[in-house]
């Protein structure tokens, strides 16, 4: 067996930190759709290119410049097996004040299987994103072209392919269901967990 096979799920558990001192994780899991030579270096760079991906320029210039996304880990859930850490880098580029850090958008990723369905947290936004608790119409863009990218098979530079899936732990045996959509939710959602941004 391949260090990494299709049809493997990974997942990304992604680090950022708010003020310099409070971690703000999420995690991410997506399905190998190809893989080029089955190593787990190999698709560890592969993930860490989909987080820079997810999290792009767009994205984090409305994200609060108090929060800096540091590195990630990259696990393989289908062989129960840890590919290696990556450090991407990315820094929020909004200067307005930063939001309370338990209000966060929320982006729901959508499954073909009912009650399956990923649920995202996104970091920190800027005060300037939102106007009585609502997004505005540039941030709402942002979401929208966050959750097709989350949606949407990711090629490598490698050539590489991976897609965001839904680790469902309830299925016998466990298995990914790919993202085929995505709901944005217009409005700041409170998050009641310490550690910001995880989702399921």
């Amino acid at each position: 067996m391949a260090e990494v096979d299709v049809n493997d799920i990974l997942e990304a558990q992604v680090n950022g930190r708010f003020l310099g001192t409070d971690d703000m994780d999420n995690v991410f899991q997506c399905r190998v759709v190809t893989t080029v030579d089955g190593l787990a270096a190999t698709m560890a760079d592969s993930v860490a290119e989909w987080v820079q991906d997810l999290f792009d320029a767009g994205l984090m210039a409305i994200v609060s410049d108090k929060y800096s996304l540091l590195d990630l880990e990259v696990l393989n859930l289908t062989q129960n097996t840890f590919l290696g850490q990556r450090f991407p880098g990315a820094d929020g580029l909004d200067t307005s004040d930063a939001l309370p850090p338990q209000c966060t958008a929320l982006v729901i990723g959508r499954t073909s299987v009912p009650n399956i369905d990923g649920r995202k947290y996104l970091p920190v936004f800027g005060e300037a994103q939102q106007v009585d608790g609502a997004w505005i119409a540039g941030a709402i863009t942002e979401l929208s072209d966050f959750g097709t990218r989350w949606s949407t098979t990711f090629t490598s530079a490698g050539g590489d392919e991976v897609r965001g899936s839904v680790w469902s732990r309830d299925e016998i045996p466990p298995a990914g269901r790919d993202i085929i959509g995505s709901k944005i939710i217009p409005n700041s959602r409170t998050q009641r967990r310490r550690t910001v941004g995880r989702g399921t």
